[in-house]
């Protein structure tokens, strides 16, 4: 399916659009029961192709430092010949979220409803190739896999409290530079980890 704001290709799943952010409703076609996005005066556009609801990536949403004090919305994508550090930013990552959380319902209720919308965004990627989701997002960072040194996904440790933070860590060695940044809140790096095993090998440590 696509985006009735912009034309981005969708997945039939997707519940936001990975180019422009546009929240996605669906509606079954009155043809074939497939699903078309619907926004107010728009015309639908015709239902994805098949081929095109296969993963081709893994999808990582984080927050990259950027300075001492601050961090930046990233989407970190990996497929078998390149990695990206898709720039988000934290005014779009805003938008996102926000268009998640539910009217009614506790605060963790409505937290849970924002992060879920960030994954759901993050997850839209892995149709897309990374070479096209980079030109979408200026300020995005791409790597050939060569040029990576290490990938480190892990829990830091409080010496002071004794406990290992609530947070992951995921560290990136390149030769192009080194990048640092804390995984999003519920995602869970265990449903990746052999897959980027299997694309890094001994450079991948979890």
């Amino acid at each position: 399916m696509f985006c009735t704001n912009c034309g981005n290709q969708l997945a039939d799943t997707a519940k936001f659009c990975n180019r422009c952010g546009q929240k996605i409703e669906t509606v079954p076609s009155q043809t074939d029961g497939s699903s078309l996005i619907q926004s107010p005066g728009a015309v639908p556009f015709q239902p994805m192709p098949e081929q095109a609801k296969t993963v081709i990536s893994i999808a990582i949403p984080f927050h990259l430092k950027t300075s001492i004090i601050k961090k930046e919305a990233y989407i970190a994508l990996f497929d078998s010949r390149q990695t990206a550090l898709l720039f988000i930013g934290n005014e779009r990552y805003k938008q996102i979220t926000a268009a998640g959380k539910p009217e009614t319902g506790g605060y963790f209720k409505k937290v849970a409803g924002m992060m879920h919308a960030y994954m759901e965004f993050a997850r839209a990627f892995e149709y897309k190739p990374i070479a096209c989701a980079v030109n979408d997002y200026p300020g995005s960072v791409l790597i050939d896999n060569t040029q990576i040194k290490s990938i480190r996904i892990y829990q830091e440790y409080d010496s002071n409290n004794e406990m290992y933070s609530n947070d992951y860590t995921i560290d990136i060695q390149a030769d192009s530079g080194k990048y640092k940044g804390t995984l999003e809140r519920g995602f869970e790096p265990r449903s990746v980890s052999q897959q980027l095993r299997t694309i890094f090998g001994k450079s991948f440590k979890f």
